[in-house]
């Protein structure tokens, strides 16, 4: 339609939304099916004709590595460090655990970037290749397992547009190379909300288009 104004989007044959832009985001689908839509354009003049049919899948619940999570989780840390405790892998957390959060990811040269490296001398020779594999079978087993930024000591700062952007790249390319579900704040000695907000969407874009 010449001079759109606007479009209704259909599920089937219910008109379920109305937009202005060109794209539309469709929640509250169930798992593992395929809906229909269709999309007419609107102006004063009225709707056009429904455009040619379009067909979409979901995804299976939890695909992409762990299953969605129970309303009552337990989480923990496991320490990338022999301090006295016991040093166990990611394989002996125990199974009640449903979130577990790897500490600690530390600060780099770079404004708000961080890097993790593995204290394989200090973990009794675990290796990056076990380490990787223990994470992706916890996945497998339906649990989420995150890096965590700071810790008492930890140091980054995200205090501008700049250290938001290397934050948000520096640990989708955390969760890239390890197989990490997401990201656990820890930051003790300050924090700007309104920069790690920023970073922090920027991050789920990044996530959300693994």
């Amino acid at each position: 339609m010449s001079g759109a104004t606007g479009y209704n989007v259909y599920q089937g044959a219910t008109k379920i939304q109305s937009v202005t832009g060109t794209s539309a985001t469709v929640s509250s689908l169930a798992a593992s099916t395929s809906y229909t839509f269709q999309v007419t354009a609107t102006n004063s003049a009225g709707e056009s004709a429904k455009s040619a049919t379009v067909t979409g899948t979901t995804t299976a619940s939890g695909s992409g590595g762990g299953s969605t999570l129970p309303k009552h989780a337990v989480t923990g840390y496991w320490q990338n460090f022999n301090n006295g405790a016991t040093v166990q892998k990611i394989s002996a957390v125990q199974a009640q655990y449903d979130i577990i959060a790897v500490a600690f990811a530390s600060a780099t040269t770079t404004p708000g970037a961080v890097t993790f490296s593995l204290d394989s001398a200090g973990l009794g020779g675990y290796t990056v290749d076990q380490f990787k594999a223990d994470i992706a079978a916890k996945k497998a087993a339906g649990k989420k397992v995150i890096i965590s930024i700071g810790g008492e000591t930890g140091t980054v700062s995200v205090n501008d547009s700049t250290s938001a952007t290397n934050f948000a790249n520096s640990v989708y390319s955390l969760m890239t190379t390890y197989g990490f579900d997401g990201v656990d704040i820890d930051l003790e000695n300050g924090l700007n909300a309104t920069y790690m907000t920023q970073a922090l969407r920027s991050l789920s874009t990044k996530a959300a288009r693994r």
